[in-house]
């Protein structure tokens, strides 16, 4: 699977915000762009099924880590 380096930027900064619309601001050039455009490129790209799959996967790498932290914090 591969993302182009504004995807992958796309998909860490989702992970960070919540925040598709934010994420897409992020990671992409807005300025000649209205709100409403922004947000309906933003539901797009997170409905790509490689975005999808790249998002799963980095929240199961944080999921993991979180195990691990609380079973040495234990």
């Amino acid at each position: 699977m591969e993302l182009t380096p504004k995807q992958e930027k796309f998909c860490h900064y989702y992970l960070e915000t919540g925040n598709k619309t934010e994420a897409y601001r992020m990671a992409y050039d807005c300025k000649n762009r209205s709100d409403k455009a922004v947000n309906e490129h933003a539901c797009r790209l997170s409905t790509n099924d490689k975005i999808v799959a790249r998002i799963e996967e980095l929240q199961e790498g944080i999921r993991e880590e979180a195990h691990i932290t609380r079973m040495d914090l234990v």
